[in-house]
């Protein structure tokens, strides 16, 4: 298929990868200075569907294992977006969201704060939340390893709310 691209102009009448309705030749196509999932690069080309982003990229060798959620560096996007085209052009401010936005933080309420007790197998950490809150769940477990999640709260001295424990398997 990339060599019939090569035939075809870089591929701009490959009906395959765009629908009647694409945009003129040359179009800029601004990418972030990061990798990038299939999906979203297939959004920022117009006419063009995340399923002949994912053709285009298994032609390259590149596995798509995870369907518009397979990453692919920038490399391949402003290869991909080349090929089909476009003119990559790249954009530092679409490099990352912007998740603050003007969000009005005056009507939150305190939250108590959320401890995750993480380690290796069998180094104790569900013993120790045992201690902290007077039971023994360690000793029900299968072979003493904690077989799934848990979480707790437990009022600590001097503390106007509970803190959150959260135990994760192992």
């Amino acid at each position: 298929h990339l060599q019939r691209h090569a035939a075809t102009d870089s591929g701009r009448s490959c009906s395959r990868c765009f629908s009647a309705a694409a945009p003129t030749e040359g179009a800029i196509i601004f990418l972030p200075h990061r990798d990038i999932s299939i999906g979203d690069l297939a959004s920022r080309l117009p006419g063009t569907s995340a399923g002949n982003v994912m053709v285009l990229v298994s032609e390259l060798g590149i596995v798509v294992d995870r369907g518009p959620e397979t990453i692919v560096s920038q490399e391949v996007a402003e290869f991909v977006v080349t090929e089909l085209g476009f003119v990559p052009q790249m954009d530092s401010s679409s490099s990352f969201e912007d998740v603050t936005g003007s969000v009005d933080k005056s009507d939150w309420s305190p939250r108590p704060p959320v401890v995750t007790i993480m380690g290796h197998v069998d180094h104790g950490k569900t013993t120790l939340l045992d201690y902290l809150r007077n039971t023994s769940v360690a000793a029900g477990e299968a072979g003493g390893i904690t077989q799934h999640i848990g979480a707790f709260q437990v009022k600590l001295q001097n503390m106007s709310s509970a803190v959150t424990f959260l135990d994760t398997p192992g």
